[in-house]
């Protein structure tokens, strides 16, 4: 009996493994096909992408791609009461790897070259355009899984550390001088199951922009942000929660909207996301309008630039910017 099962049994193997070989190699005909119709397509471009996002009496920013649909222009402004605006165009290699950027702040401007190893930035170098001076240096440093752990810029001497949680949400992350003075410490939850909307940008590896700012798999439901007194004592500047702070992702699971409540100021801040090529997926709900106009406030955010992050500058500039927020 058992001599008569055996041919049997070798020929149901020998079918099984045939079958599975015919189906991983349709599985590998589909990947390449999905990769030279993504060519043709032209990468990025049908890709659904971020366009911009509003947060009243804080920071916004814009976004625009190229015809590869990577981000080639990105305004960021403070639309509280310290208000600011940065605008940002970048430049890819033929990989669509971000090699260079150029901002204009104002009457100011500069420029970047991003620099490479084993794939990842290791440095920013930022120079004065006009006479080609280094006027900041970030050097990135990565664990083994890939995140970014610290972020240091010797010229202007100081960095920041990240902590994640096992997911690789960011969720705390401080500035430091180099004589281990902390500037600010930023404490994030991530409390839903939505994608960080900086997912959405195809082309920016993280946000340079901001010294402290990555790109989590979640979207936070809350941002703490804490900074010194005079004797070096932390104390809240924005103490938002998570529990009552309102995020509504789109079918696409990004954010839509977002309501975020301070309990520093006992005040509502709303923030709306605006995409494209999403076949209408990414619309804002239709209950976002009335979480909108019930929980509003008309107070103007004085603190708004370090609502969500601390932009680029100066050591010199930042501390300038928490006595003016101490003195308030």
């Amino acid at each position: 009996m058992l001599k008569q099962l055996l041919p049997a049994a070798s020929c149901l193997l020998l079918a099984t493994l045939l079958s599975l070989g015919c189906q991983k190699a349709k599985e590998n005909e589909l990947v390449s096909y999905d990769s030279e119709e993504l060519e043709k397509r032209g990468e990025h471009r049908e890709q659904c992408r971020l366009t911009s996002f509003v947060w009243e009496n804080n920071s916004s920013e814009f976004f625009h791609y190229n015809s590869k649909g990577l981000l080639d222009e990105w305004n960021v402004e403070g639309n509280g009461g310290a208000s600011f605006t940065s605008k940002f165009t970048m430049e890819y290699d033929n990989k669509g790897r971000l090699i260079k950027a150029k901002s204009s702040n104002g009457d100011v401007s500069d420029e970047c070259v991003f620099v490479y190893k084993n794939g990842r930035i290791v440095t920013e170098n930022w120079t004065d355009p006009a006479t080609g001076d280094l006027i900041a240096q970030t050097n990135v440093t990565y664990n083994h899984k890939g995140w970014i752990i610290k972020k240091d810029d010797p010229v202007n001497q100081f960095y920041c550390t990240f902590k994640y949680d096992p997911m690789g949400n960011n969720i705390q992350n401080e500035v430091l001088g180099y004589d281990g003075t902390i500037y600010v410490r930023f404490i994030n939850e991530f409390k839903k199951p939505v994608r960080h909307a900086y997912n959405a940008v195809p082309g920016i590896p993280y946000p340079f922009f901001w010294t402290n700012v990555i790109i989590s798999p979640r979207q936070e439901t809350s941002i703490d942000v804490l900074i010194p007194d005079e004797n070096g004592v932390l104390f809240y500047l924005f103490d938002r929660s998570s529990e009552k702070s309102i995020l509504i992702g789109n079918k696409y699971r990004l954010p839509a909207f977002q309501n975020h409540y301070d309990f520093i100021s006992d005040r509502w801040d709303p923030e709306v996301w605006a995409y494209e090529n999403c076949d209408g997926k990414c619309d804002i709900p239709s209950n976002a309008n009335s979480y909108s106009n019930n929980h509003r406030s008309a107070i103007t955010n004085k603190y708004a630039k370090f609502s969500r992050g601390i932009p680029r500058m100066s050591i010199r500039q930042l501390k300038a910017d928490l006595e003016v927020l101490r003195r308030k």
